[in-house]
């Protein structure tokens, strides 16, 4: 499929849910009340809409086991969505009591505007913004090349990064230049939280591993994808190539992989 039929489907897609899966979703939130929902086709962006309201809170804990939160944390929530992260955190007393702060980011112009309206307006520690960033499954006509997108933000501005569900849609150059944009705005004791597909052969890759719940047949070297026609659908890497990228660029494992539906590493920087 050529770029621009795919991103000709991809519109007409989203389109559809728009014009007329959100109208039945509206007055489903309605008579649940559960007004504080974006609307389907926003859910259906971030892992599908089916179990939205559980991720956030999920994560929440999570973070809390792992001890990622100190006062005046600041935070940068890389592929944010439409908030289904920062609802949860924004809205949490323990996080208001610390002074949290948090910056989420999104290619998806209308998540990040939902995220102003419904997030924004009610915590003002609670920030966001939008980056115009090529990408064929989830934003197809981007204008930037994520390889060449320099964060807006100054060196070390940031003690909790997290990349949830973000390298599992980036080829191996965005890869790297994420990487290193990140170890350029963590601060010397912060921690990166960050998601991937993995595997350890070239035969785990192909036939699956039963944690993950896609199979990535198509095989190029260091990465392999889900799909042929757009290898960003779905990306899982070499278990040993990541923890050798890491290492080369100053990262160093502050945990044990954390292996699930999607493999976890929290990251700090290299002492001395």
């Amino acid at each position: 499929m050529s770029f621009w039929k795919r991103e000709k489907s991809y519109v007409y897609y989203r389109f559809f849910h728009e014009a007329i899966t959100d109208k039945f979703d509206f007055f489903y939130r309605l008579a649940t009340r559960q007004g504080d929902l974006p609307p389907y086709s926003l859910r259906n962006l971030v892992g599908g809409a089916k179990g939205f309201k559980e991720v956030g809170p999920w994560f929440l804990n999570e973070f809390q086991r792992l001890d990622l939160f100190r006062q005046n944390c600041r935070i940068l929530d890389v592929g944010c969505g439409c908030g289904r992260l920062a609802f949860a955190f924004s809205t949490d007393p323990n996080l208001r009591k610390l002074n949290v702060r948090y910056v989420g980011m999104d290619i998806d112009r209308k998540s990040v505007h939902w995220c102003h309206r419904r997030i924004s307006s009610k915590n003002d520690l609670f920030q966001f913004y939008h980056a115009d960033l090529r990408n064929r499954s989830y934003n197809p006509a981007g204008k930037y090349p994520a390889r060449d997108f320099r964060f807006p933000h100054p060196d070390r501005s940031f003690d909790l990064i997290i990349l949830t569900s973000v390298f599992t849609h980036l080829l191996e150059e965005d890869l790297r230049h994420y990487l290193l944009e990140m170890f350029r705005l963590l601060d010397t004791d912060g921690r990166i939280y960050a998601s991937f597909f993995t595997y350890r052969s070239r035969q785990e890759a192909i036939h699956g591993t039963g944690r993950h719940p896609l199979k990535f047949p198509f095989y190029h070297d260091h990465f392999a994808s889900s799909s042929d026609l757009c290898s960003e659908n779905a990306v899982a890497y070499e278990e040993s190539f990541l923890l050798e990228l890491f290492s080369s660029i100053g990262f160093r494992l502050c945990a044990g992989v954390m292996y699930g539906t999607q493999d976890a590493y929290l990251l700090g920087k290299q002492r001395g």
